[in-house]
């Protein structure tokens, strides 16, 4: 799902690359266009496409970014499993390889919310590299925190700076989104942990399990959904290399 939150980032990552040289650009999944705050997504909405060099372009009624990218003149391809826009290429992020075709080939890939449903990251990432050619972004918005029923993934600070380190990314933006007034009790947490459907009924038949040793008190458990926005610039190319979590020394 793409907001106004991505197209304000977007917005910001012109100074990088100029938006209008963006031609063509993949998404990571089919996705939704999605007006949280109307007002600040009509405003936005205004910006981008004047950056994009298309100020006549109105985005009020758009519902999916295929629509979008087309009516700004843009190629786009949607990689996903399921899906009925004709942007839609077939594709596994678990174990499919990047046609020839599609190789190196776009200015622009985006991976808003879709990386972390993958379990094959190591193929996941090495897709979106092959995407992408020299000198095209690469756009992450991904779990930060919390989310701990979305999805399998969340990602470190770590995790991008290797893969960047790894494969001679430039780094033209990160940070972190965080609402600090959704502090919400997380009871598919503690019911997990507490075993409320008896997964763990073999280890839970005695009475010396920690759980009720400590009195962990999982039922009032909390945390803070955020999201980290990262950008990287492809720079060489090269094959993928996955990162080794290693000391540098």
């Amino acid at each position: 799902m793409i907001c106004e939150t991505d197209l304000m980032w977007w917005c910001s990552l012109h100074k990088c690359r100029s938006l209008k040289d963006i031609k063509s650009v993949c998404d990571l999944g089919v996705q939704q266009l999605y007006a949280a705050q109307g007002a600040v997504f009509a405003e936005t909405a205004r910006t981008f496409v004047q950056l994009c060099g298309e100020p006549d372009v109105s985005l009020n009624d758009c519902q999916s970014s295929p629509d979008m990218w087309r009516r700004l003149k843009r190629e786009i391809v949607s990689l996903d499993l399921v899906g009925s826009d004709y942007s839609l290429v077939r594709f596994d992020l678990n174990r499919d390889r990047v046609p020839t075709n599609l190789k190196n080939h776009f200015d622009f890939v985006t991976n808003t919310g879709t990386s972390e449903h993958i379990l094959n990251q190591a193929n996941c990432f090495e897709a979106i590299h092959d995407l992408t050619r020299i000198g095209g972004i690469m756009a992450h918005a991904v779990p930060f925190a919390g989310y701990e029923n979305h999805g399998f993934f969340k990602y470190s600070m770590k995790f991008f700076t290797q893969i960047a380190k790894y494969n001679d990314y430039d780094c033209l933006d990160a940070w972190a989104s965080v609402d600090e007034n959704d502090i919400q009790p997380k009871p598919g947490v503690a019911g997990f942990f507490m075993d409320q459907v008896g997964m763990f009924r073999n280890a839970r038949s005695g009475d010396q399990h920690p759980i009720d040793f400590y009195r962990l008190k999982l039922d009032e458990y909390r945390s803070l959904d955020a999201c980290i926005y990262v950008a990287l610039r492809k720079t060489r190319d090269r094959a993928f290399q996955v990162p080794v979590d290693m000391p540098d020394d």
